[in-house]
């Protein structure tokens, strides 16, 4: 199944889009930065070919989707984020590869806005859970994510395994009555 289209998120400080093609060399300089390489599980160097490779599969999935923070104050993109790992039948998903980049962005809480409109997303789309992974010693990280309801529920390592429980997204009921 080819990957379904998702509209643009829009938040007071923030634009999340999905990465093209043309995001490539940007996220790849941003995940081979010094400071970010040790937020993630695979702290290695990327080749240009690994992240081109990486980004052909992620094309054509349904599961994966990584969004692009354009921040609006610095009319550019700063970092990006992911909702992946998209079990639509459990209604269950991935939150991770949170970066922010652009170290002009860094403390202007975009990260922050970011994680809610993946959080609201999530929601939109049937999602009931998500779940993510965070190193024990990256305590910013983790104080996001209680800040937006994630809670831990495991270990493995110096990994703290947390979730999110979403409430299902209801519409207003009917009165019968017109108004």
């Amino acid at each position: 199944m080819s990957k379904r289209p998702i509209a643009p998120l829009h938040g007071p400080g923030t634009v999340l889009r999905l990465l093209t093609r043309a995001d490539l060399p940007r996220t790849l300089a941003w995940r081979n930065h010094e400071r970010v390489r040790p937020a993630f599980i695979t702290s290695s160097v990327i080749s240009e070919q690994t992240h081109r490779a990486w980004f052909d599969a992620y094309a054509e999935r349904d599961d994966d989707y990584v969004f692009l923070i354009e921040a609006r104050a610095l009319g550019r993109p700063v970092g990006q984020v992911s909702l992946y790992e998209i079990d639509w039948r459990a209604r269950t998903a991935t939150f991770g590869r949170l970066l922010i980049g652009d170290d002009d962005a860094l403390g202007r809480g975009l990260a922050s806005e970011a994680t809610r409109l993946v959080i609201d997303l999530a929601g939109s789309l049937g999602l009931r859970e998500i779940r993510l992974d965070v190193f024990l010693a990256n305590r910013r990280a983790s104080a996001l994510y209680r800040n937006h309801g994630f809670e831990p529920y495991g270990a493995r390592g110096d990994l703290i395994t947390m979730r999110r429980v979403i409430a299902p997204i209801t519409k207003p009921e009917s009165t019968g009555r017109r108004e």
